[in-house]
């Protein structure tokens, strides 16, 4: 059996029995899947993620948690009431200031974090910041699109996401505005591009 996932594509995989072919296609993750290559998704150092997401709900974005339960360095990016927040289980959370984003309309949501400084931005502004707020991934930690832990916040509802982009650096402010504001390609190449299926 052979896989394969070029940066930015869907994964593929072809299997041969005997010599002959047996099976082939394509596939990608939706919205709710998790993210393919778990090395590559590191939330304890410097990091940016931009995602695009629709929801008439609240509940995770994204997560790198055990969707069973909420426990101690476990991380996510939500909509509560319909406003942002970044969780960080057990140390605190930022709080967006901007509400309404639960209204079924497209947004852009971009997580920034640098020198344990995370800073929050939604459409193209600022939204909400906190010092000193990271602490180190845990292994059996998973990284989770459209999905939370059961007993905090949960999957979001009525929604979903569309695009998710990481880079393993704390892009500059103009970068992070500009991908909050719906310009991701005008940003250098990230580590990981994912999209819906569609």
């Amino acid at each position: 059996m052979q896989y394969e996932q070029l940066p930015g594509k869907p994964a593929s995989f072809s299997a041969t029995i005997n010599g002959k072919d047996f099976a082939s296609g394509d596939f990608s993750p939706d919205s709710g899947g998790d993210i393919i290559d778990q090395a590559k998704m590191k939330l304890d150092g410097d990091f940016t993620v931009m995602v695009r997401f629709t929801t008439r709900g609240d509940g995770a974005i994204f997560s790198k948690c055990r969707t069973e339960k909420w426990e101690p360095a476990a991380k996510m990016l939500g909509v509560r009431g319909g406003r942002l927040f970044y969780d960080i289980g057990w140390l605190g959370v930022v709080r967006g200031k901007t509400g309404g984003l639960t209204d079924g309309q497209p947004h852009t949501a971009v997580v920034r974090s640098r020198d344990g400084r995370v800073t929050l931005f939604i459409d193209g502004k600022a939204d909400g910041s906190r010092d000193h707020h990271t602490m180190p991934d845990r292994h059996e930690h998973g990284f989770h699109i459209g999905r939370g832990s059961a007993n905090f916040d949960g999957d979001l509802k009525d929604g979903a996401v569309e695009n998710l982009r990481y880079w393993e650096r704390a892009l500059s402010e103009d970068e992070a505005k500009q991908l909050s504001a719906g310009k991701a390609d005008a940003v250098n190449t990230p580590l990981v591009n994912w999209h819906a299926a569609p």
